[in-house]
């Protein structure tokens, strides 16, 4: 493996490289845009290809044992994943799609761009603040990408559950800017112990190179014309990075413009234009590769249906995925009856006798969907066609058991979007119980000397856990307590003095 990156590093860098594979990278945090101007709780440096990046300077320091963590001051990310945000610069008012989304570092990181204009909406009836389709094709990650996503307090977002064919078919042409965090074969994780060393075996790197041009054929039936592809591993392979982008501009001639941010250009490769490394043992990362196209062209796909790469490795699944759709077509009579606005899908809940919206506050500026077990709501300025209405959308309340709950994502919505009946504002040391899974004592009166509990609000059984005025998540009074109802996978504990 190393005598394939003569090409890209001299030969007095290789043993600097394999040593740097044995090391554990630095720890990095990106900052949310509100915060990005306030100090860290650790001593930390700029990532210099992220303005919103810090490397964390002590290699001792957790990050995630900080207060500002828990109540979402930062993201815990590596550097070098950051190098695909800075080559997409997102901007609000686009539609964009994160292909392979979870666990959400990209995702999240993207939705917070797109939602800045959650700080000042806009009062145009015809504006659209963009929003973000995330991906994840492996059910089981599904859960960790929705809570990154929910983490924000941003309800520009949709999620699906889907192989990258499928997702094509049902949004065609459809988004400004298409980020694909491929699948590779890891080499950059090896220092993480996330990978072990058949991360550099060629048969490894062969496969993921196949399965990632699958990936890309299907990735650019997604973009408009001008959209941008965001093509990212966490590998060193030619053959999964700059060869991916070869392999398009041979395919599609005349198509791709290179995206050659001067930013950037201290990262550029050798090899192709548009493309872009960090190394660990030159840079404070695990090692990263990202490239940027624009399209400027017509793809003229539909012509092609017939490619060999386009059908063959997809044929079986989309078979199978016909036999879903067909299901699903059976059911949207059902679903487009509650797709109405959201006085109409809330009045539904109350006409039931189900008061607990009633108990936790009513939400606004959403546009709502309620099926059988679940409300769930986007901002209501983006425009809802079949595809999206068809969509997993992030869920206010569930009904489980007959009984209707509030979910965290509307915990800790942001003000835009909710404004809970009543807040119970933690102390530190609450907190870190509440992380815990613990109960919360309730105390004797509003106020103490230590950590008060702030109640001035109706004497609802729901509220919304809050420290430093940060919403963390949903409690229930029990009348001597607090009983916790964070979401399990927000547990955690705060190892802070």
């Amino acid at each position: 493996m190393i005598s394939s990156l003569l090409r890209l590093l001299p030969s007095h860098e290789h043993s600097s490289l394999t040593k740097s594979l044995t090391e554990y990278p630095p720890r990095a945090i990106r900052l949310r845009p509100l915060k990005a101007s306030i100090p860290t709780p650790m001593a930390s440096r700029p990532v210099p290809w992220f303005s919103r990046g810090r490397i964390v300077e002590c290699s001792t320091v957790r990050p995630s044992q900080f207060l500002e963590y828990a109540t979402g001051d930062y993201y815990i990310q590596d550097a070098g994943s950051m190098l695909a945000l800075a080559l997409l610069n997102a901007r609000p008012g686009e539609a964009i799609c994160d292909l392979c989304a979870s666990p959400g570092g990209k995702a999240s990181a993207i939705l917070e761009s797109l939602s800045e204009v959650d700080q000042q909406v806009s009062q145009d009836p015809n504006f659209s603040g963009g929003w973000l389709l995330a991906n994840e094709p492996i059910r089981t990650r599904m859960a960790i990408l929705e809570y990154a996503l929910a983490r924000t307090g941003h309800l520009r977002f949709v999620t699906l559950n889907q192989d990258p064919s499928q997702v094509a078919l049902r949004f065609p042409a459809r988004f400004d800017a298409v980020v694909v965090d491929a699948p590779c074969s890891g080499q950059a994780l090896v220092a993480n112990d996330k990978h072990d060393e058949n991360a550099f075996d060629q048969r490894v790197i062969d496969h993921s190179a196949a399965r990632q041009q699958r990936i890309l054929l299907q990735a650019i039936r997604l973009l408009k014309p001008g959209g941008r592809l965001i093509y990212s591993t966490c590998t060193f392979a030619i053959e999964e990075n700059e060869s991916q982008i070869d392999f398009l501009l041979s395919a599609f001639p005349g198509l791709w413009e290179p995206i050659q941010p001067d930013s950037l250009s201290p990262w550029e490769s050798p090899i192709t234009a548009g493309c872009y490394r960090v190394w660990p043992h030159r840079d404070p990362s695990a090692g990263a590769f990202a490239a940027g196209l624009r399209l400027v062209g017509e793809l003229g796909l539909e012509k092609e249906q017939d490619a060999k790469e386009l059908t063959r490795s997809i044929a079986a699944r989309e078979r199978k995925q016909d036999q879903r759709d067909k299901f699903q077509r059976g059911n949207s009579d059902r679903l487009k009856k509650s797709d109405r606005l959201k006085s109409k899908a809330i009045e539904s809940v109350l006409s039931d006798d189900l008061q607990i919206l009633n108990q936790v506050g009513l939400p606004a500026r959403l546009r709502t969907k309620l099926t059988d077990d679940r409300l769930s709501a986007i901002a209501d300025d983006i425009p809802v066609d079949q595809a999206i209405f068809d969509s997993r959308w992030p869920e206010l309340l569930q009904n489980s058991g007959g009984r209707w709950e509030p979910r965290h994502a509307l915990a800790i919505a942001n003000s835009n979007y909710f404004h809970p009946h009543r807040k119970i504002e933690l102390s530190d040391n609450q907190l870190r119980s509440y992380l815990a899974g613990e109960a919360i004592a309730k105390l004797a009166s509003s106020s103490t000397s230590s950590g008060a509990i702030i109640d001035e609000s109706p004497q609802t059984p729901w509220c919304v856990a809050t420290c430093r005025g940060v919403p963390i998540g949903w409690m229930k009074d029990a009348g001597n307590r607090f009983n916790n109802h964070l979401v399990k996978i927000g547990h955690q504990n705060l190892g802070i003095s």
